[in-house]
């Protein structure tokens, strides 16, 4: 009995000293990890002073030119589509880059068909400003803060050195269940389709396939047999129109293909929808910068989503067993547009993703509704913790080619911190200490 009243105060003793040494050896990793970030951070981090677009001076930028070097495509993301502080901040770096450095076409994650076609119109001085961002989703155009971003691209369409806008989405962003739009859309396959190369019976049989696409809720239940010769009639369109080299509309073709991935995107299943959206993204901005505005510099308005280098460094593959688990399916992962375009143009790009430490943003602005919000907490021990205690407003931090390995940060959304080697996501972070929803 003795024995075993001498031994329980021993393994106490010993449980008491494996705890220490564990919180010993966590606070060891802890701090080890911040001197770490702080270093790096001595030698990749760039103050900035002001995200105002009329105060400060251009020179607040000048690290991008050594930076971006002689990148031709800058993505500019960002984590939810209510943050309102980092489209002010995109548009103090859209102004950096064109005006410094020569990027003349601004590509946003909207409407292919509308953006194009208003973006000639407006380059061509036959609408204003107001029109032009009705292509737009609404969360970029609504707050107030971003206003002098809209009268800036007025003042450049109105000067000899323009912004050309343009949009990638497949999405179709404005009056999608319009009259307006359906008669539009009409003319425009009527005026693009060789009346003498396509049956006139065929003609007719698609433009009655798109009213009725365009026509009926998204959630309605389109036959098999509807969406074959849905499909079957645009394949043969554009077969038609790439064989009459003479009379070659690129835009038609491209728009043909951007109607063909909007309905796959539709009518794909939930785990497909990702694929179908992004491969079409991609397509569509491959045209752009090939076809339409080959030779030009580009930036493209995006969620980081779209803009990711390579996903697969944020899911580890436990993470992705976790997932599946619960039966999610993570299968678009290696598919997204940033993805893709990174294995096409891997030397020509540079991508910018947005970080913030504190502050709110509106969660469901993608939904139209800019009142509801949610807090940003950031992690202990996270980048966004480590750039706050330097007390700076703004920064950015160059990853390209850093010697740094794994480290704690929300990447792609909100309050969802991972430990990922985050350089071979994006090229370069945008730091706000505290940012607000759209006003």
């Amino acid at each position: 009995m003795r024995v075993v009243i001498l031994i329980f105060p021993i393994l106490f003793f010993l449980l008491n000293c494996v705890e220490k040494t564990n919180k010993e050896n966590i606070f060891k990793m802890e701090t080890d990890n911040q001197n770490n970030l702080n270093k790096f951070l001595y030698s990749n981090q760039f103050n900035i002073k002001t995200i105002d677009l009329n105060e400060g001076e251009n020179s607040d930028f000048h690290f991008l030119k050594n930076i971006i070097g002689n990148s031709e495509i800058v993505l500019l993301g960002e984590q939810d589509h209510g943050d309102g502080t980092t489209f002010i901040a995109k548009a103090k770096i859209i102004k950096y880059l064109h005006e410094e450095m020569g990027f003349n076409v601004l590509a946003y994650e909207s409407d292919f068909y509308d953006c194009n076609i208003k973006g000639n119109q407006f380059k061509n001085k036959n609408i204003p400003i107001t029109e032009l961002i009705k292509c737009l989703w609404g969360f970029w155009t609504t707050g107030n803060e971003i206003q002098p971003f809209y009268e800036y691209l007025k003042h450049q369409n109105d000067s000899d050195n323009p912004i050309h806008i343009t949009g990638f989405d497949c999405q179709y962003t404005n009056g999608k269940k319009q009259n307006k739009f359906i008669e539009d859309y009409l003319e425009f396959i009527k005026n693009s389709v060789s009346p003498d190369k396509v049956n006139s019976n065929v003609q007719e049989s698609f433009l009655k396939i798109v009213s009725e696409f365009f026509s009926k809720p998204f959630e309605y239940k389109f036959s098999n047999k509807f969406k074959t010769i849905f499909f079957d009639t645009i394949d043969k369109l554009i077969s038609i129109e790439k064989s009459d080299v003479s009379s070659i509309d690129n835009f038609f073709i491209q728009e043909m293909k951007n109607l063909r991935g909007f309905a796959e995107y539709k009518w794909s299943s939930e785990n497909n929808k990702h694929i179908s959206r992004d491969a079409q993204m991609a397509d569509n901005f491959k045209w752009l910068f090939e076809h339409k505005y080959k030779g030009e510099k580009i930036i493209i308005w995006a969620h980081s989503f779209h803009t990711l280098k390579n996903c697969s460094y944020i899911f580890s593959n436990e993470l992705i067993a976790e997932y599946e688990a619960e039966g999610i399916n993570l299968n678009w992962i290696g598919h997204l547009m940033g993805e893709i375009l990174y294995r096409e143009y891997t030397e020509k790009i540079y991508s910018i993703g947005f970080i913030a430490y504190n502050g709110e943003f509106n969660n469901k602005a993608f939904q139209g509704n800019f009142t509801d919000t949610e807090k940003i907490v950031s992690e202990e021990n996270s980048l966004e913790k480590v750039i706050h205690s330097k007390q700076i407003n703004y920064g950015f931090i160059n990853l390209k080619n850093a010697h740094i390995s794994k480290f704690l940060m929300s990447g792609d959304c909100h309050n969802e911190a991972t430990k990922s080697d985050w350089k071979n996501v994006f090229d370069g972070l945008f730091y706000i200490d505290e940012m607000s929803g759209i006003k």
